[in-house]
C-alpha cells in the first residue's frame, strides 16, 4: 500500500508526502535507500522506521518529494 499527501507552498511548489513500506534483506533496503539519495530530483526521507524478522527487514518509509510548477 502507498499512500500520499499533497500540499502547495509559497512558491507554487508542491510538496507530496509518500508513505510505504518495503520488505527485503538488509542489504537490499540498504541498497534502495542509498541508491535514492543519490537521485538528482528532490526526494527526502522524511521518516525510516525499520523492524527485523528471522531472515527479512522490514522498513516503513515516508518520502518527502517536491514538484515544480
Amino acid at each position: 500500500r502507498i499512500d500520499f499527501t499533497f500540499s502547495k507552498n509559497r512558491d507554487n511548489s508542491k510538496r507530496v508526502n509518500v508513505k510505504f513500506t518495503l520488505e527485503g534483506s538488509y542489504r537490499n533496503l540498504k541498497k534502495f535507500i542509498f541508491d535514492m539519495e543519490l537521485k538528482s530530483k528532490m526526494y527526502f526521507f522524511k521518516s525510516l522506521a525499520l523492524s527485523a524478522g528471522a531472515t527479512t527487514v522490514k522498513c516503513a518509509f515516508i518520502l518527502e518529494v517536491y514538484l515544480g510548477e
